[in-house]
């Protein structure tokens, strides 16, 4: 029995270890996805709203590009076709779709006649993922494939000039990252949007999730060890020093929190009661996000963490309760 006691607590801390990395590894994800705040509109934006808020941006020290999407046929020279969905942006297109590059890299702002492909439509239309240097033929116009990047999908990048649908926007105070983006969008002009992705605030909320398997058997552990403190020769006065230096670290745990999750008052129970409201807002809309691939792909993302942080959480109250368990 013993031997099997011990054989279970090493495939407990075996699939806690495996599971928290991947928790990891997908918050990290999760944090390059959503870099910044998103807007998504129900209608293209002007030509007069866009020239407006890149005004803004510049002179509140932030940085702003607009994208969309677009279904449709690409060819190549040779006359194989596939279908695909472009992705289109005036700036920065790493911001508006991250990709990991394979081959080459991202269509630069000064060359509207190049795009990056997927590796996938690179295999649809060449057979091959050494694509770099192909044309391509897209919506009447010529491409040159200057990068591949991971997917299966069939999809392509490049630099467009309008019927942006969607900003991403970067450099917003993490203190209040949805205050600041919501009064940028009014001193530009913007409409309101009709669903809006806070990537400082899920970036936080995710990282600071992978600590929560670590904090289950750490609180564990550490209620027993101040058990066995309270029965050692001076325990209590142990026990005041301890309390005492956890109240002189408490201000310096509190300066490491964003300023959305410290209320003005903390006595003001109401900011707990909005805050609660504010985070099923912000869980629904990340789920009802329009059904573009880059929405598409942070939902999946989403869900495969909650996955991976459900089993880590599961494999640390295992351990607690194996540790706990009569021998």
């Amino acid at each position: 029995m013993r031997r099997h006691g011990i054989k279970k607590t090493w495939w407990l801390w075996l699939v806690l270890a495996l599971a928290l990395w991947q928790t990891v590894g997908t918050a990290q994800q999760l944090g390059r996805r959503a870099a910044g705040v998103g807007m998504r509109f129900s209608q293209p934006l002007e030509a007069a709203q866009l020239e407006a808020a890149r005004t803004a941006a510049a002179e509140n020290g932030l940085s702003v590009s607009f994208w969309g999407e677009q279904p449709g046929q690409a060819r190549t020279e040779a006359g194989r076709s596939a279908e695909a969905v472009a992705v289109f942006c005036d700036s920065q297109p790493d911001r508006c779709w991250p990709a990991v590059y394979s081959a080459g890299t991202a269509p630069g702002t000064a060359d509207q006649n190049a795009c990056a492909v997927s590796e996938g439509l690179a295999q649809a239309l060449w057979g091959s993922t050494r694509a770099v240097g192909n044309s391509l033929y897209w919506q009447q116009q010529t491409y040159i494939v200057c990068g591949v990047f991971r997917g299966d999908e069939t999809r392509l990048i490049y630099l467009g000039q309008g019927n942006f649908t969607a900003l991403e926007l970067t450099g917003v105070s993490a203190d209040n990252p949805v205050e600041a983006a919501s009064q940028y969008r009014s001193g530009a002009g913007l409409p309101q949007p009709s669903s809006m992705v806070a990537g400082p605030i899920l970036g936080w909320l995710t990282a600071a999730g992978c600590w929560l398997p670590l904090l289950l058997p750490g609180c564990w552990l550490a209620f027993l060890g101040l058990r066995w403190l309270a029965t050692r020769r001076h325990g209590e006065a142990l026990l005041f020093v301890l309390a005492l230096v956890l109240a002189i670290a408490l201000p310096l745990g509190l300066e490491s929190l964003p300023g959305w999750l410290i209320p003005a008052r903390w006595s003001d129970f109401s900011f707990w009661t909005n805050l609660a409201q504010q985070a099923e807002k912000g869980a629904a809309t990340l789920f009802s996000l329009p059904p573009t691939g880059r929405d598409l792909a942070l939902r999946r993302t989403l869900a495969v963490y909650l996955l991976w942080l459900s089993v880590s959480c599961a494999a640390a109250a295992g351990l607690m309760g194996h540790t706990a368990a009569p021998k």
